[in-house]
């Protein structure tokens, strides 16, 4: 299971990571997880990173280090392999599209 969520996570951990200094503990937790592989979603799991790489993805039992940082996704849901090969980032917003909607703010709402 960790070596399929991996891809799908790696964006959203260099997001976390570079907002504060890798090599300690970031714990998602009270998430949806889609692995990919066809079975059902698990229901508030808990995704461990620590120094930058997921090192376990499952059900919420998983003990951690009081000291780790903590995000709470409840809400929210995680998946793995989600990669477009053709898409106009940024270039689309409330349904109109073309080269003047490419802002960094744009952008940031898209990818957020």
């Amino acid at each position: 299971m960790i070596r399929s969520t991996a891809l799908a996570l790696l964006v959203f951990t260099s997001i976390l990571t570079a907002q504060k200094p890798s090599g300690g503990t970031t714990v998602l937790e009270h998430v949806r997880l889609i692995d990919g592989n066809g079975g059902a979603p698990v229901e508030n799991a808990t995704v461990v990173i620590k120094g930058g790489t997921i090192v376990f993805a499952g059900p919420a039992s998983q003990k951690v280090e009081k000291s780790a940082r903590r995000v709470d996704l409840t809400g929210k849901t995680l998946m793995s392999g989600i990669i477009s090969d053709h898409s106009h980032l940024g270039q689309v917003k409330d349904g109109k599209s073309g080269p003047g909607l490419y802002t960094r703010e744009n952008l940031l709402n898209q990818t957020a």
